[in-house]
């Protein structure tokens, strides 16, 4: 009716592998003497599978220009059991150097290091990709001081300008930007203008798209007076009478 059958592999702790399932004191069945067997009991298998343990790493951002140290604790578990842990991970993106563009990276983790008490022998690991956002690095461009003579027509230096906050990164640079200014018409009178920036022009290997660029409109265009000398005509008059 019955055997009684034991194994070292039945208990929650057991490790994973292959364990012999031990068979004894069979109970006879119905109408059965078992004085009339000699059994002979045959070990089975009982096998304990890994657990299925999925390792996610952590989603990130950073601005360009920056570099992530990616460390190896940004990660989550699902499927360990009881206290058993992961100490660190390996974590490793295109995404986290300085140079990496403004785009979405995948953050792969590996080489999962066991906690204490845990042996990942025990687990089927599954390693599950991150998202690494590398944002636009803020810069803020102000037009630099320029002058013109009233009566003149104003030409504006589209190279003339300065990052008043913010930096450029990776040797990029920019060529130009377009300038305005009310003050450049020959009719323009003596006095101060704003300069108004925009456009920038990114300078030989140099994506601008890695930039949020603000634009200050406080440059300051001068016009000066025109310079002019007046001198009198020469006049006479008659001693004793009134000039």
């Amino acid at each position: 009716a019955s055997v009684t059958l034991t194994s070292s592999g039945s208990g929650a702790g057991a490790n994973a592998g292959d364990y012999n399932i031990t068979p004894s004191a069979a109970i006879a069945g119905p109408s059965t003497n078992l004085n009339n067997y000699d059994p002979n009991y045959v070990n089975g298998t009982l096998t304990v599978n890994p657990k299925g343990l999925t390792i996610k790493a952590d989603n990130r951002t950073k601005t360009y220009g920056s570099t992530l140290i990616l460390g190896t604790s940004a990660f989550s578990t699902n499927g360990l059991v009881g206290g058993q842990s992961i100490a660190s991970v390996t974590l490793t993106s295109a995404g986290a150097a300085a140079t990496a563009e403004v785009d979405t990276y995948l953050i792969e983790p590996s080489n999962a290091v066991a906690g204490s008490g845990t042996l990942l022998t025990n687990y089927a690991i599954v390693y599950s990709n991150g998202t690494l956002t590398v944002n636009k690095a803020p810069i803020t461009i102000k037009a630099d001081a320029q002058s013109k003579t009233y009566g003149s027509l104003g030409v504006l230096d589209g190279t003339k300008f300065s990052i008043i906050s913010g930096n450029l990164f990776n040797s990029d640079t920019i060529a130009s930007v377009t300038q305005v200014s009310s003050g450049t018409p020959v009719t323009a009178a003596a006095g101060d203008y704003t300069i108004t920036p925009s456009a920038a022009v990114a300078g030989p290997g140099t994506n601008l798209n890695n930039y949020t660029i603000s634009y200050d409109p406080t440059g300051v265009y001068k016009v000066n007076p025109a310079p002019i000398t007046i001198k009198a005509n020469t006049q006479s008059k008659t001693y004793g009478s009134l000039g």
